[in-house]
C-alpha cells in the first residue's frame, strides 16, 4: 500500500511539474503573439502620423521608426493589408520617407513580394540626389540606395546582383 501510494505521489508531482511547465510555455506564447500585435498597431499608428499633414521632419521622424518596429513583429502577424500601407509610402513627396519605407519592407523579406511592383515603380522615379552633397534631411542617403537592397532581401538575391545589373544596364559597352 505504501509503494502505491508512494508513486502515486511521484506521478502526480511530474504531472504537475509537466503541467505547470507548459502552461507557462502557453503563457510565454501568448505573451508574444499579443506583444508583436502591439508592435503592428504601433507600426499602424506610425504610418498613419507619416501620411498626415505634419511637418515633413515630423513626418520622416515617425518614418524613422518604422525599419525597426517591424524587425519586432511577428512575420505572420504582417499582414498584406499592412504591407500595403507600408508600400503606398514609396509614392510619398519626400524621399526620406520612401527610404524608410523601402528598409521597412526590406526588413520584412519574402512575405513582403507583393510589395515589388510599388518597390520597382519607386526605382524608376527615384531621382538621384547623388551629385548634392546631402539630402533635406541630412541622412546621406536617398531612397534608390535603400529600394535595390530592399528588393534583393525580398527575393533572395544575393547582396549587391541588382546594383550589378542596373550597372551593366547604364553603361556604355566599349567597341574596339
Amino acid at each position: 500500500m505504501k509503494r502505491t501510494f508512494r508513486i502515486g505521489l511521484t506521478t502526480i508531482l511530474l504531472l504537475s511539474l509537466t503541467l505547470g511547465i507548459a502552461f507557462a510555455q502557453n503563457d510565454n506564447k501568448v505573451k508574444g503573439q499579443q506583444d508583436s500585435m502591439t508592435t503592428v498597431i504601433k507600426i499602424e499608428g506610425l504610418i498613419a502620423k507619416t501620411t498626415s499633414e505634419l511637418p515633413d521632419s515630423d513626418r520622416a521622424a515617425f518614418a524613422r521608426q518604422l525599419p525597426d518596429l517591424i524587425k519586432q513583429a511577428d512575420k505572420s502577424d504582417i499582414s498584406n493589408e499592412l504591407i500595403d500601407k507600408i508600400a503606398t509610402l514609396l509614392s510619398d513627396r519626400e524621399d526620406v520617407i520612401r527610404l524608410y519605407a523601402a528598409v521597412t519592407l526590406g526588413n520584412i523579406g519574402p512575405n513582403a513580394v507583393r510589395a515589388v511592383p510599388a518597390l520597382e515603380r519607386a526605382l524608376k522615379e527615384a531621382q538621384n540626389f547623388s551629385n548634392s552633397p546631402k539630402d533635406a534631411f541630412g541622412t546621406g542617403l536617398y531612397s534608390s540606395d535603400a529600394i535595390v537592397p530592399a528588393l534583393e532581401r525580398i527575393q533572395n538575391l544575393k547582396p549587391g546582383t541588382l546594383h550589378y545589373l542596373l550597372d551593366l544596364m547604364v553603361t556604355p559597352v566599349k567597341s574596339n
